[in-house]
């Protein structure tokens, strides 16, 4: 199971999982706001203020990670060359004798 996860956190980037834990941290700091609504409210607006933060911050993060990946996708999306599609066709026996 550890080996699986390995491979996924392997496939993300540093920027998506710093913003991963912001998103943690900040779900975490929302149950404290919600619990000392009812005893302080000067408490309770530091607590959302902290979870509003690392909410806005995951999200931000999370775009540019997602920028990033779509400028390194546009270098990948040039056109085929005509060999590659031949090549790539008679591997998946799609063209000639089978």
């Amino acid at each position: 199971m550890s080996k699986d996860i390995g491979k996924i956190l392997g496939n993300v980037s540093t920027t998506a999982k710093v913003a991963a834990i912001f998103f943690i941290l900040g779900k975490i700091h929302f149950i404290p706001a919600l619990g000392y609504m009812a005893i302080d409210m000067d408490i309770a607006l530091i607590f959302a203020g902290i979870y509003i933060f690392c909410i806005v911050i995951s999200i931000i993060l999370s775009l540019v990670a997602m920028f990033r990946l779509n400028t390194k996708d546009k270098k990948l999306r040039e056109q085929p060359s005509v060999e590659y599609i031949k090549k790539w066709a008679k591997e998946y026996n799609l063209v000639g004798g089978k």
